[in-house]
């Protein structure tokens, strides 16, 4: 049993991009403790839910939007003759003075179609991750009092971020850095850039190496996916204008790599299924295909179809762009700042399971422990952590723990 553990998650921290060169510390680690492969069941919109509570999106419920129940489409309101531009304007407006205006970027007319079940907005502090939906999470099946979540936006800030963790009395510490995440969404075109900002990551990996050997700390490394170059961008939203579909007779939701529908008429329905089946951007797949990814909504109120692209496509534009929010953030942030030159991402993930980018892993610096998988899920992470810690698992869980214990010095290393 470990007594002290210190989850260091690195968002989108690639293993294609681990190598000698520019993170030998990383790579050296890989090669002498325990690690497995960390994988999605299908490309969540936000994994945080799922990570953190060990349930799928159908028992948390946090999955984007959500089809109000008995919405009339063919009722329109005085609003949505409002041109698409100024309604998003004025949210984004809004969201700009108050913070806290989830999805802007979507017109009125389609918004107030929906119920909005998201994480994004939420500031990133423990208070708000230790209930998800109702649901217990990681942080407080062991005990808010007893463990502590940090988060880190910006590469700049790694060293403010160390002077938030090793608190006193802890027993369990998770600290983010989605940093990594929101340069190679940018950057990952400039190979310079990145291999930076990787080497970054590497000697603050063996920083907190050495703060927790000197404390008596145990470290492991979570990535929960890698991040693909994008090549080209697909307009689906013109796709649909150009088949004469009328906005009462369907409804989408258009996110980078993921676009989900549901039809108020059968020739909308035959129109696009017709149109996306066999499609070479990428996937079509119904509410009952889902099933097989461990998506098993009851209805159709998250969707009806679902079309996935490919590795390299991303939708532009989509429900997260808007002109305006695009130049605030490149102005305002400088990790954002190649928005300004072109507002379509350079790099992204969340495609398809079988893909390379959509692998993380977990790697647990403690040679006490083996590997018991070469490769787990999502789910598995909450049960793995009350696993190292002596916790017991709660029964409605489904994952299982993913390190065994065994014989001092027989840790067996993971490689690609």
């Amino acid at each position: 049993m470990i007594e002290r553990l210190l989850v260091f998650y690195s968002s989108s921290l690639d293993h294609r991009r681990i190598d000698p060169e520019h993170t030998p510390y990383l790579h050296g680690l890989i090669q002498d403790f325990p690690m497995t492969t960390i994988r999605n069941s299908f490309p969540e919109p936000d994994l945080i839910p799922t990570l953190f509570t060990g349930r799928f999106p159908a028992e948390h419920g946090i999955w984007q939007v959500q089809m109000k129940p008995g919405f009339d489409t063919m009722k329109r309101s005085l609003l949505d003759y409002a041109p698409d531009f100024l309604s998003t304007t004025f949210q984004c407006f809004i969201h700009l003075i108050t913070g806290s205006y989830n999805l802007a970027g979507v017109p009125y007319r389609r918004r107030r179609r929906f119920d909005i079940n998201k994480l994004r907005y939420v500031k990133r502090e423990k208070k708000n991750y230790l209930t998800v939906n109702g649901h217990d999470t990681l942080l407080n099946i062991i005990g808010r009092h007893k463990c502590d979540y940090t988060f880190n936006a910006e590469l700049d800030n790694l060293e403010k971020m160390a002077s938030r963790i090793f608190q006193d009395g802890l027993v369990f510490e998770l600290a983010q850095d989605y940093g990594l995440d929101r340069i190679q969404h940018w950057f990952l075109d400039d190979r310079e850039k990145v291999l930076k900002s990787y080497n970054r990551i590497d000697a603050f990996i063996e920083y907190l190496h050495k703060q927790c050997t000197d404390r008596g700390i145990t470290l492991a490394i979570l990535s929960d996916h890698g991040m693909e170059l994008v090549t080209h961008g697909f307009d689906i939203m013109n796709e649909i204008k150009s088949m004469g579909i009328d906005g009462r007779e369907i409804t989408y939701f258009i996110e980078a790599t993921r676009a989900r529908f549901w039809f108020h008429s059968e020739g909308a329905r035959e129109k696009m299924v017709n149109y996306l089946s066999g499609n070479p951007e990428g996937i079509l797949l119904s509410r009952e295909d889902m099933f097989r990814y461990d998506i098993h909504f009851p209805d159709d109120l998250y969707g009806e179809y679902y079309f996935v692209l490919n590795p390299g496509g991303v939708f532009f534009p989509n429900d997260y762009y808007h002109p305006l929010a695009n130049i605030y953030l490149g102005v305002t942030e400088k990790q954002q700042r190649s928005r300004l030159g072109s507002p379509v991402y350079r790099g992204y993930h969340g495609y398809m399971p079988d893909n390379e980018c959509e692998k993380g892993f977990l790697l647990l610096l403690d040679k006490r422990y083996g590997a018991s998988r070469d490769e787990i899920n999502t789910i598995d992470f909450v049960p793995t952590v009350l696993d190292l810690l002596g916790n017991k698992k709660p029964e409605s869980l489904r994952g299982i723990g993913a390190f065994n214990l065994i014989s001092r010095g027989s840790s067996r290393a993971w490689s690609y």
